[in-house]
């Protein structure tokens, strides 16, 4: 096993693999109700994220570029050449650094309600503050962080969630740990990570998505098509910033269909 990443390979025979990569205050398992729909068509690979799950944060030095290197570690360890990349919000942003890393390791790419970094100096360092602030917060008295987390503006979509998908969205969020959750704010939240913007250049199969009701991600994503050489934006109906719990069918359907395009 990887050293560093907490990882489940779920081989299912196939030539093509899609590796999953989880957002802030989760793990792998927030994956685990949509990747039945892929099982017929590819191989599956799961990532906790440093400071989620089984993944620790806490007593390594690393950055948002170190944790591509750790990728491209377990994708050596389970013998795979190339994936199929789909990153949610944080993991989206690592997934931007597993592209510009290590473009060569990547097939096609899905980036679902996230940004390449922050442009603007100023702006950085306030991003820097906030996390920080969040962290204490986090480390002070977590389930009252998670209470105004799930309270932002951000994912105020999501009280139209049925009781069972906000149960689940709560279990995976209080099931973090929050020393590590904190000390991964530090390392790799988004003032502080790789700035994208001015470097990124690939040509790679890109599909980026944002919910309609995520105003912020909906201009990052149209920004985002001035960056690819070779991506399309898609903003999804009446949803926010989570859109694969929101409209888990849509979603499913949007990803699958890029993804086959290139067999």
């Amino acid at each position: 096993m990887c050293s560093h990443l907490n990882y489940k390979f779920l081989d299912h025979f196939k030539e093509e693999t899609v590796l999953f990569l989880h957002g802030f205050l989760s793990d792998h398992g927030a994956f685990d109700s949509l990747i039945h729909d892929y099982k017929d068509k590819f191989n599956i690979l799961l990532i906790d994220l440093p400071g989620f799950g089984k993944s620790k944060s806490v007593g390594f030095d690393y950055t948002i570029d170190t944790i591509a290197d750790w990728i491209i570690e377990v994708l050596d360890e389970v013998n795979l050449e190339a994936v199929h990349v789909v990153g949610y919000s944080m993991g989206g942003r690592v997934a931007a650094s597993l592209l510009y890393h290590h473009e060569e390791r990547i097939g096609r790419m899905v980036l679902e309600s996230t940004t390449l970094g922050i442009n603007d100096e100023k702006k950085r360092q306030e991003r820097i503050e906030l996390d920080e602030y969040r962290a204490l917060s986090v480390e002070g008295d977590y389930e009252l962080f998670c209470e105004k987390w799930s309270n932002l503006g951000l994912f105020s979509s999501q009280r139209n969630l049925n009781e069972d998908q906000k149960k689940i969205r709560d279990e995976l969020r209080l099931r973090q740990n929050p020393v590590e959750v904190a000390d991964s704010l530090r390392k790799y939240g988004t003032g502080t990570q790789t700035n994208f913007w001015p470097i990124m250049k690939s040509n790679k199969k890109v599909l980026i998505l944002a919910g309609e009701r995520d105003e912020k991600f909906v201009r990052l994503g149209n920004q985002m098509l001035k960056i690819f050489d070779n991506a399309t934006f898609i903003c999804i109906k009446n949803v926010g910033h989570n859109i694969h719990l929101e409209n888990s069918v849509e979603f499913n359907d949007r990803v699958i269909k890029f993804l086959l395009e290139g067999q």
